[in-house]
């Protein structure tokens, strides 16, 4: 037989549970008592993170500054400004086109396409650095592969004429007024713009 005391003893027991906040449900709610610790510690992860962003971002301006302070301070030592000259290689570009090309170019990436044209006045079509298909070849839907406009074999392109391109874009970053230093960390951007060239003119 039930005494008067079980409804009440289970009515106490669901009390004790903390009530279900408006805006959730019972599967995101801790039923622990540990749900404020629980949400500040949730709080001050997002906020260690915004910080680490924050202080990656001003190392890497630190670094670059870095780089200019001290290029400047041997062109100092050096007691005379050095001069830019574009080099000049037998069956490329002389000095003064390169200049023309740089002094005509409004970013580094319309530089290295000014002068990859130059060298392959034929076009890009099939072509990549190295021979192999792109990871995100221009066209692909959906992460397939279009294997019915996608050539079997593609053409790579001369390893000089690469490294030659690479050398070129960082005498441009010298020619523009950059530091050494600074100039060699930009000219190893040089593969992602070639990757960008052949995204858009691969195919023609």
């Amino acid at each position: 037989m039930t005494s008067d005391s079980e409804p009440a003893l289970a009515c106490d027991k669901r009390s004790s549970i903390p009530p279900v906040q408006p805006g959730t449900t019972d599967s995101n709610v801790c039923v622990c008592g540990q749900q404020s610790k629980i949400d500040n510690l949730i709080e001050q992860n997002e906020m260690l993170t915004t910080q680490s962003k924050k202080l990656k971002s001003k190392l890497e301006e630190s670094n670059m500054r870095c780089l200019r302070l001290t290029d400047s301070l041997n062109l100092k030592l050096m007691l005379k400004p050095q001069e830019v000259v574009f080099t000049e290689t037998e069956g490329f570009p002389d000095k003064e086109k390169l200049k023309k090309i740089s002094e005509a170019a409004s970013s580094d990436y319309v530089f290295v396409k000014l002068l990859m044209h130059n060298l392959w006045p034929d076009g890009f079509r099939r072509r990549t650095v190295t021979g192999r298909s792109s990871n995100n070849p221009h066209g692909r839907v959906g992460g397939q592969t279009d294997q019915a406009n996608e050539p079997s074999a593609k053409i790579p392109l001369e390893p000089e004429k690469v490294s030659y391109v690479e050398d070129r874009l960082e005498e441009h970053r010298l020619y523009q007024g950059d530091t050494p230093a600074v100039a060699r960390v930009k000219a190893k951007e040089c593969g992602r713009y070639m990757a960008r060239l052949f995204s858009y003119y691969g195919k023609k």
